[in-house]
């Protein structure tokens, strides 16, 4: 009977579309990379010769966190495989477990997604993705051992048999409460605010819609929002031990679901519990949001053809025009202008940018600086942002530099941009003439410029937010000072 059930449930699990939620492919790399291999007592970093620093803090990292996440999670590692890649600069990371490994971009997010009380993108991502790695060795007694002695990794590709709000609650729960104080998406408005105002719209999320995740309606990280926001709910509710027994359960009787696993430990079904979440978040309002006087969108759903509108960087072309950034659930992501006299947004071009959605605007020659990424015609996963120019009068496009890795353009006495260097972004001189940049000096270790900016009546001076460890600044500079900015105080 057991040679029939096995391979049985190897046949049901390879025909599960969920299971693909977290298994991503084998990655044809860049060649020429000096390749080089830490070992730890769990951990084996793999990572090229010039992000030698950066692997030790991620062993350091990792190490440290390690008997934390199991608490939480349960689980246990043993020469994981830890790939450090650096040459994407559209950053993410992921585990997967056909085969079983975590592979992390080292380049930081240049958007803000995350919460800069976290630390640095490296630091935030390895932790989050060390949750998922010890989630997914959970290897209790049950049908799963059995799966186990076929293959290893089929036996942890049930971990994707669970909703992903579950698997990506867990991981934004530590990162949020048991990582860094006040650290994690769970304590970051630009995150926590999307859950807030949908609680409070009178159209709340279903239960379905806080864990699966959306490929048609934004936003499209709603399983993080919803996932996290139960979890944490669970957590304070019913302590760490419900997350950890539910994953354990589940692991053991996978084809029950994991409602049944939340039932045998909380004594309620989900749509009890649900019921109970709804009730202690119901009616959420932002402080004075009472007081706010109403505002009326001048592009917004109902008035418009756009569905899904979400804008980005607005500015002024004239009295009657805008410029600005736009995604929608129908329609192009690219720069459109909207006329204020007929209330319709064109579509100017179709486009890409770098997550900051930074740009600037050259009123004379009519022409938009920005930034964009291009994809490598012949490897996977690999991304690098470059500048480029459109003028508006011609429709037409060109491009500045190549493979520089340059983003978020400044035009001024010298075009400045920030540029991808590591795990950090530095400050940069471009020549628009020959597309080639000069790096400024070094930048001490742990210091990365999030965002730059003129001053409007004297160019030469300019607004620089960096981020020194867990803390943000502001510092004005200008001259020969701008290679040297954190010698001053913000």
């Amino acid at each position: 009977m057991l040679k029939l059930i096995v391979p049985a449930l190897i046949l049901l699990l390879l025909n599960t579309d969920l299971l693909f939620g977290q298994i991503y492919p084998n990655i044809y790399r860049t060649p020429g990379q000096d390749w080089q291999e830490l070992q730890t007592e769990h951990f084996r970093i793999l990572f090229p010769s010039d992000a030698e620093s950066d692997a030790i803090r991620t062993a350091r990292r990792l190490e440290l966190e390690y008997p934390n996440v199991q608490r939480l999670t349960g689980g246990t590692l043993r020469n994981f495989p830890f790939i450090l890649n650096t040459k994407n600069d559209l950053s993410n990371g992921f585990v997967s477990p056909l085969p079983f490994r975590a592979e992390v971009d080292v380049p930081a997010s240049a958007g803000k997604s995350m919460n800069p009380r976290s630390g640095d993108w490296l630091e935030h991502v390895i932790t989050h993705e060390l949750v998922h790695a010890l989630h997914m060795n959970v290897n209790p007694f049950g049908l799963t051992s059995l799966i186990g002695l076929y293959s290893p990794d089929l036996r942890r590709s049930v971990h994707s048999a669970a909703p992903l709000g579950i698997l990506e609650g867990v991981a934004v729960e530590y990162e949020s409460h048991q990582y860094r104080p006040n650290g994690g998406r769970g304590n970051y408005p630009w995150f926590t605010q999307q859950f807030h105002s949908n609680a409070a719209s009178g159209n709340r999320w279903s239960m379905g819609e806080l864990f699966q995740f959306s490929s048609q309606t934004l936003p499209f990280d709603r399983h993080y929002i919803g996932g996290y926001f139960f979890t944490h709910w669970l957590v304070q509710t019913y302590g760490d031990e419900a997350v950890r027994k539910s994953i354990s359960l589940h692991y053991q009787l996978p084809f029950l679901g994991y409602g049944f696993a939340l039932r045998n430990v909380t004594g309620k079904w989900p749509s009890e519990l649900y019921q109970d979440f709804t009730e202690e978040t119901r009616g959420f309002r932002s402080p004075g949001a009472e007081e706010t006087a109403p505002i009326r969108p001048i592009l917004q759903d109902a008035q418009t053809p756009l569905k899904g509108v979400r804008i980005r960087r607005p500015l002024w072309l004239s009295e009657e025009s805008l410029l600005f950034h736009g995604r929608f659930y129908n329609s192009p992501t690219g720069f459109y202008r909207f006329s204020l006299e007929n209330e319709r947004a064109e579509l100017l071009t179709e486009l890409q940018p770098v997550e900051d959605y930074r740009y600037s605007y050259l009123p004379e020659e009519n022409e938009i600086l920005y930034s964009s990424y291009r994809a490598d015609p012949l490897y996977d996963r690999t991304f690098t942002s470059d500048l480029y120019r459109y003028n508006l009068s011609a429709g037409s496009h060109s491009r500045i530099t190549s493979d520089e890795r340059l983003y978020a353009p400044l035009p001024g006495p010298e075009l400045l941009a920030l540029q991808t260097h590591g795990s950090v972004s530095r400050l940069a001189a471009v020549n628009p003439e020959n597309g080639t940049s000069e790096p400024y000096p070094e930048l001490p270790p742990g210091v990365t410029i999030r965002e730059a900016l003129r001053h409007p009546e004297d160019p030469a001076t300019v607004a620089l937010i960096a981020r020194i460890g867990t803390r943000q600044g502001i510092w004005v500079t200008s001259g020969e000072n701008l290679a040297h900015f954190t010698s001053e105080k913000p």
